[in-house]
């Protein structure tokens, strides 16, 4: 959960109008830099 829509930003994967975060996967190394990122379009990777 990120209530306060912190984590969404700092991912840059907030839909703003929709208010929701776009699905994601993303590989962070130990010293937190951003190896890889994946972003899925609306509808992928959802169980439905």
């Amino acid at each position: 959960m990120d209530p306060s829509q912190t984590i969404t930003r700092n991912f840059d994967v907030l839909d703003e109008e929709a208010g929701l975060a776009q699905r994601g996967t993303f590989i962070v190394d130990p010293d937190g830099v951003v190896q890889a990122a994946e972003i899925n379009a609306d509808g992928i990777g959802r169980g439905r």
